[in-house]
Order: structure tokens, then C-alpha cells, then sequence
């Protein structure tokens, strides 16, 4: 339990994409504070991170990684759900490209004395 799996995306010989995902991690980071209704997730699968070299964006990788991956999740767990930087607006129009949901749910947290909040994304099978 609270171990993540990962994969990479190649192109080439050069690794230019990696996602790492797993169960539901039950626990905010440290610091973190949950605003919102929080609900159960524990069913749930997530993606924890994915990161995609800048040049490489808008090519079809980071779809493929996470497409592969949702559907790997949804296999073992009734949904999958993810943290998106609120201000980060290429990336929440990526995810709900792709069938995520923004929920109410926001977590703060403190890093370097500046507060970041992610949003709750959500896909249902």
C-alpha cells in the first residue's frame, strides 16, 4: 500500500514524459489543508504526477500517457482522480479535454511561505 507505479514516454531514445499513478493516496502532503467537501476517494485510483518536456507539448504524449494509464486505473478502482494547480489553465483544459472533472475540493499548501492550491479533478467510469 502507497506505493506508485510509473511509466515513461519515448520518443526515440530520449524519455520526454513520465506519469506516476497508484491507489488513492488517503493522506494530504504535509502542511496541506483540504478545502471542500472532501468526500471518499478511497475506491479510487490516481494519478499522482505527470510531467512532459515543454517541446513536446501538444504532440499527442502526454494524451497517450494518460489515457493509457486512466485506463489501467480503472481496471482495479471505481475512478481516478488527480491535484491541478489552480493556475495552471493549460493543464486543468487538458485534463477536462479528456473527460476530468473539477470538484469543490482544493488543497493549500505552503511551499516556500508562498500557499499554492490544487483543484480535485475527478473521471467516473
Amino acid at each position: 500500500e502507497g506505493s506508485l507505479s510509473a511509466k515513461l514516454i519515448f520518443d526515440k531514445e530520449t524519455a520526454v514524459g513520465a506519469v506516476a499513478y497508484g491507489a488513492a493516496r488517503t493522506e494530504l502532503p504535509v502542511g496541506g489543508t483540504l478545502v471542500g467537501s472532501g468526500g471518499d476517494y478511497s475506491a479510487f485510483g490516481e494519478v499522482a504526477s505527470l510531467y512532459l518536456l515543454p517541446e513536446y507539448y501538444d504532440k499527442g504524449y502526454g494524451r497517450e500517457l494518460l489515457e493509457n494509464v486512466r485506463g489501467e486505473l480503472l481496471e482495479n478502482y471505481e475512478g481516478v482522480y488527480l491535484w491541478v494547480l489552480r493556475e495552471n489553465m493549460r493543464a486543468r483544459a487538458f485534463y477536462e479535454k479528456l473527460g476530468f472533472v473539477p470538484t469543490e475540493d482544493a488543497c493549500l499548501c505552503e511551499i516556500d511561505g508562498k500557499t499554492l492550491t490544487d483543484i480535485r479533478y475527478v473521471y467516473h467510469k
